[in-house]
C-alpha cells in the first residue's frame, strides 16, 4: 500500500473547513470522493474541530463496511462509526464537577455560572446515551437496532415516513456532535451537480432555520457530477465487480450502482429490487422478516403501514422473482427522493430537469452557505435536546 502524497492546504478550498465540522459519510463513492478533497484542501491532515461520521444502520451492505474502513486505512484519517441506541440503552455517565454545597456557598453569578456548566455536563453525557461508537468488527450486521427501531415505532418506514433515515442517520450523527459539545455546526454533505433537487431541498432546509447546523454541498458548487466521481474510483473500468482495469486508487467500494449501500431499501424503484433478490434471495429476509411481524399488530391502523413499499410487500416481490424467467425484466419503475443524511443513496435519481437559471440560483445560495462564518464556540447549556420518545 503506497503512501498518500497530499497537495498542500488550502484554506481558500470550498472544501476547507473553517470550524467545527461534521463531514456525512455515507460510505458510497460520491461522498468518499468529497472527503477525498476535503483531505486536500487540509493538506491530508483534518483539524481536530472536522469530524467524519458513518452512521451505521445494519443493513449497509457489507462491501461498504470494508469500504468504510479501508478509506480511512488508506488515507490515514479518522472515521467514526456511530449506531442509533434507544433511550435507557445505555447508562448516562454523570460525574458532576462541582459539589453541590460549595455551589451554594458562591455568590449568585458565580453560582449561576457553575449551574449552567453542570447542566451542560449532563446534557453532554445525555447525548452519549443516544448513539455507541462502533467499528469494522463491533459493527451491526444484522439489523438488530434497527428492528428495534421499528418495534418501538410500531409501524414500518416507508417512502411518506421514513423515519430510518431520521433516526438511524440524521439524528445519531447529531447526538454524536452534540456530546462533543457543540450545539451548533456546519454539515459538509456529497450532493452533485447533477443532483439539482436535492440540493434544493437542502437549501430551503437551511433557510427553514429548523436545524441546529448548516449543510453545504461544495461537490455540486464544483460541479461535480456522477462521471467524474466514477472515472476517480473505476478509471477505464466499466463494471466494479469484473474488473479489467487497474483501479486509479488502488481499492474501490466493488458493487454496481443499483445496488448502493442499503441491501434492499424500500425506496429502490421495483425493477432495481427485482434484479437484487433474483442475485442473493437472502436479501429479502430481514425485511420479510419485519413485514411479518408488522402483520401480527392489531394496532397498526392500515396495511400501508404494515409494508415497506405502498404497493407490493417484499414477500410478495420475491415470490414474482422466483417465479419469473430470468430472460424476462422487471419494471423499473421510479425511486423515490431520498436524503439519507445528505448522502447519495442508490435511490438517488440523477438528471433532473432543472433550467440554467434554477441551478444558477441554487448555486449562488449554496455558495453562500459555504462562504458563512462557521460557529467559533459551544453553547454553555443545550437546549431542548431530550424530548424525543426514540
Amino acid at each position: 500500500m503506497s503512501e498518500v502524497t497530499w497537495p498542500a492546504a488550502d484554506p481558500t478550498s470550498p472544501y476547507f473547513c473553517h470550524g467545527p465540522t461534521l463531514v456525512s459519510f455515507s460510505g458510497g463513492r460520491t461522498s468518499a470522493y468529497m472527503l477525498w478533497l476535503i483531505l486536500c484542501a487540509h493538506g491530508g491532515v483534518l483539524p481536530a474541530y472536522v469530524y467524519v461520521v458513518f452512521a451505521n444502520t445494519g443493513r449497509e451492505h457489507p462491501k461498504t463496511l470494508r469500504f468504510v474502513h479501508e478509506v480511512g486505512t488508506r488515507w490515514s484519517v479518522r472515521i467514526i462509526w456511530v449506531e442509533w441506541r434507544p433511550p435507557g440503552e445505555i447508562p448516562a455517565n454523570i460525574v458532576y464537577p462541582d459539589d453541590l454545597r460549595l455551589i451554594r456557598s458562591l455568590d449568585r453569578d458565580e453560582r449561576a455560572r457553575r449551574v449552567a456548566a453542570r447542566k451542560s455536563h449532563r446534557d453532554l453525557a445525555m447525548a452519549s446515551t443516544r448513539f455507541e461508537i462502533v467499528g469494522l468488527n463491533s459493527a451491526d450486521t444484522k439489523g438488530k437496532w434497527f428492528a428495534e427501531l421499528i418495534r418501538r415505532k410500531q409501524f414500518l418506514p416507508n417512502a411518506d415516513m421514513r423515519y430510518c433515515t431520521e433516526k438511524l442517520k440524521v439524528e445519531t450523527m447529531k447526538w454524536f456532535m452534540v456530546s462533543q459539545g457543540y450545539s451548533t455546526w456546519f454539515n459538509m454533505v456529497g450532493l452533485r451537480a447533477d443532483e439539482p433537487s436535492r440540493v434544493l431541498k437542502q437549501v430551503l432546509r437551511n433557510q427553514s432555520g429548523l436545524e441546529r447546523w448548516v449543510s453545504g454541498a461544495p461537490l455540486f458548487v464544483g460541479g461535480v457530477v456522477e462521471r467524474i466521481v466514477l472515472l476517480f474510483w473505476l478509471g477505464r473500468n466499466v463494471d466494479p465487480e469484473r474488473l479489467t482495469h487497474p483501479l486509479p486508487q488502488g481499492f474501490d467500494l466493488g458493487i454496481r450502482s443499483y445496488r448502493g449501500n442499503c441491501l434492499d431499501c424500500f425506496l429502490k424503484g421495483r425493477g432495481k429490487r427485482a434484479r437484487i433478490y433474483r442475485e442473493d434471495p437472502s436479501v429479502a429476509h430481514w425485511s420479510m422478516e419485519q413485514e411479518r411481524l408488522a402483520s401480527e399488530r392489531r394496532d397498526i391502523r392500515t396495511s400501508y403501514m404494515k409494508r415497506f413499499d405502498k404497493h407490493e410487500s417484499v414477500a410478495d416481490l420475491l415470490h414474482a422473482v422466483e417465479h419469473s424467467p430470468e430472460l424476462i425484466p422487471f419494471e423499473e419503475g421510479a425511486d423515490q427522493e431520498m436524503d439519507c443524511t445528505g448522502s447519495i443513496c442508490a435511490g438517488d435519481a440523477a438528471g433532473e430537469g432543472f433550467d440554467d437559471s434554477a441551478v444558477i440560483w441554487l448555486r449562488d445560495r449554496m455558495n453562500q452557505t459555504l462562504a458563512m462564518p462557521r460557529p467559533a464556540a459551544t453553547s454553555p447549556v443545550l437546549r431542548d435536546l431530550f424530548s424525543e420518545a426514540a
